[in-house]
């Protein structure tokens, strides 16, 4: 899931910290808001029109003076001045903002206070517990309901999307006939999306253990670049949630035909900091470390996607990609964060002590290897438990895995 997270509270005490820690740790993408300061962004900030966010959560258990008198009140304006922002205010696949879900975390008994209110605004209310993974299914089940409306919603409009093997899929149809289309979920005009191919959108448990098997096939395979590259653009939950950013293939320079393999941005589009993750990608065949007895070290095939993307990170501010960048990200990004994917690790005590010495001498670029990404997925195997969805375009159940990729 892809979360907006604020608060009627403090957002840097420890409570919040937990819970923001709690969500990552199963591998949901989070940003905060201040509290007063969501509808300007939703309503004024450009930012806005380039987020991916499945989720508002509103934790309104306490103020910033600590005490719970006026907390939900104050959420429930939020919500009220939320659902009021305009049709046109979407994001970057043409999901209206105003149709996601709204989740208030509060222990107030709202049944004999605002009961009309929040159904009205269509408010879930989620009690606050130490459990934070109570929370987090809570959160997610209310996400899965959202998702299905939004794919019966996009069924009805004549989007192409296919369900097989516990993933659903929306094909490249997603081009729309009608550039004015609109419904209670979509409004086409802000859709930025150009996919070529079937693309998962969603998976549930068996979804999840098709893709683990898949990769490890791919890995097991040799295969190529290309190949992997085609993976990730077709399974995008991989590598967003091993980098924790909207995924974004191919950022095109005009300083250069060539650009990085993919690029990562924040779910709220770009913050004040403007940064932004770019990717070099070399097969899983390919090896980390050279075996030179007197000199180890990365081998030149790293070396060489190194440089590569030290090029890519350093071209970002030139002035001629400035119209390119604007049209992908909707900004120029002022600071980048460097990584090469690349081979298979051995576990080796050897192999981890020259990894580690390699690795000093090249701080401003991450390594990973395929294997670790392949972790990523592979971990929440064993927190899924739920049933599978119906393979059905209306109905759906019981859907899980990451946040909604269209």
């Amino acid at each position: 899931m892809n979360i907006l997270l604020t608060s009627t509270g403090n957002l840097e005490d420890n409570a919040h910290k937990h819970l923001i820690k709690a969500l990552r740790d199963h591998h949901n993408l989070v940003e905060t808001l201040k509290f007063d300061q969501v509808i300007s962004y939703l309503k004024f900030d450009k930012a806005s029109k380039w987020a991916a966010v499945d989720a508002i959560v509103c934790k309104a258990d306490t103020d910033r003076e600590g005490i719970a008198t006026y907390t939900l009140p104050r959420a429930v304006s939020l919500a009220s001045s939320f659902r009021d922002i305009p049709e046109t205010c979407a994001m970057r696949d043409g999901r209206k903002w105003r149709s996601i879900p709204f989740i208030v975390i509060s222990d107030l008994d709202y049944q004999f206070t605002y009961p009309s209110e929040i159904n009205r605004l269509s408010i879930t209310i989620i009690r606050p517990t130490s459990h934070t993974s109570d929370t987090t299914r809570k959160i997610s089940d209310t996400v899965d309901d959202y998702i299905r409306k939004v794919l019966e919603d996009y069924h009805d409009l004549g989007m192409m999307i296919t369900f097989e093997k516990g993933r659903a899929r929306i094909g490249p149809a997603l081009k729309k006939k009608d550039p004015e289309m609109e419904s209670s979920y979509y409004y086409a005009p802000a859709d930025r999306r150009d996919n070529k191919r079937f693309m998962t959108v969603m998976r549930d448990s068996e979804g999840l253990r098709a893709d683990v098997e898949l990769f490890q096939q791919l890995l097991d395979m040799g295969a190529s670049e290309r190949q992997m590259q085609r993976f990730f653009e077709d399974n995008p939950f991989f590598l967003t949630q091993a980098r924790m950013g909207i995924q974004v293939s191919h950022p095109s320079y005009a300083t250069n035909r060539w650009s990085p393999d993919f690029a990562f941005t924040s779910i709220l589009g770009f913050t004040d900091v403007k940064d932004i993750q770019l990717l070099e990608m070399k097969g899983p065949a390919e090896e980390v470390l050279n075996t030179y007895k007197h000199h180890p070290g990365f081998t030149a095939k790293l070396h060489s996607a190194i440089d590569q993307v030290r090029h890519y990170g350093k071209f970002l501010s030139h002035p001629a990609n400035e119209r390119k960048l604007l049209q992908q990200l909707g900004y120029i990004p002022t600071q980048s964060k460097l990584a090469v994917l690349i081979g298979k690790a051995i576990n080796k005590d050897q192999y981890i002590e020259t990894f580690a010495d390699a690795r000093s001498y090249v701080p401003d670029v991450e390594i990973i290897t395929y294997d670790k990404i392949l972790e990523t997925q592979a971990a929440q195997m064993s927190r899924i438990v739920i049933p599978d969805f119906d393979e059905s375009p209306i109905r759906l159940a019981g859907i899980s895995g990451g946040a909604f990729r269209l």
